[in-house]
């Protein structure tokens, strides 16, 4: 139980956390930090910086497939693999609030669940964000995910139990134009 149980932590923390690998479409470069080595606070990280950045994210996430490792602190140094799916993602109409249907393979069985996030930005970059969430029966869960570049890294916790979780994402597009090169070989 305690495995599973971890294991949706991770999940919970990957798709609360996320970044995604490419350039989220702002026609003109934005200005470089005036805060060259201190530490980003809360109060740095806005909203989305346009509808265009918004629908980007979206046509990312969906149908992307994510294959990593986490690690537990405390531990040791073993690492652990995970590999999740996102089946869609939709922002609500206000606020930083977004909702992924993952699917996840649970006590041996694959099952879509809805996952309620935040995801704040910073400059052009998301940032997904789970704050101290109680699921029933389950616990309270946190962490922090960054996505860039096709990969993704960040923290969990779920209790006292926490860690660090890293891997690639595989967008759906990128997912099928190799399944286009595979046909042809």
């Amino acid at each position: 139980m305690i495995q599973n149980s971890q294991r949706l932590i991770v999940l919970i923390a990957i798709f609360f956390s996320l970044q995604t690998q490419f350039a989220f479409a702002q026609e003109s470069e934005s200005q470089p930090s005036t805060k060259s080595n201190e530490v980003v606070e809360a109060t740095d990280i806005g909203t989305a910086p346009d509808q265009k950045a918004i629908d980007n994210l979206k046509k990312f996430l969906a149908g992307s497939k994510w294959n990593g490792t986490f690690t537990m602190t405390g531990k040791g140094d073993k690492l652990h693999t995970e590999e999740y799916e996102i089946v869609s993602a939709e922002k609500e109409p206000t606020g930083d609030e977004w909702v992924l249907i993952a699917k996840i393979k649970y006590m041996k069985k694959d099952v879509k669940v809805p996952v309620p996030l935040s995801i704040k930005w910073l400059d052009r970059t998301p940032i997904i964000v789970v704050d101290q969430m109680t699921i029933p029966g389950m616990g309270t869960f946190d962490s922090r995910v960054i996505i860039r570049k096709g990969m993704y890294a960040g923290t969990w916790a779920h209790g006292k139990v926490g860690g660090h979780l890293f891997g690639d994402i595989t967008t759906a597009a990128a997912a099928a134009e190799k399944a286009k090169t595979d046909e042809k070989k």
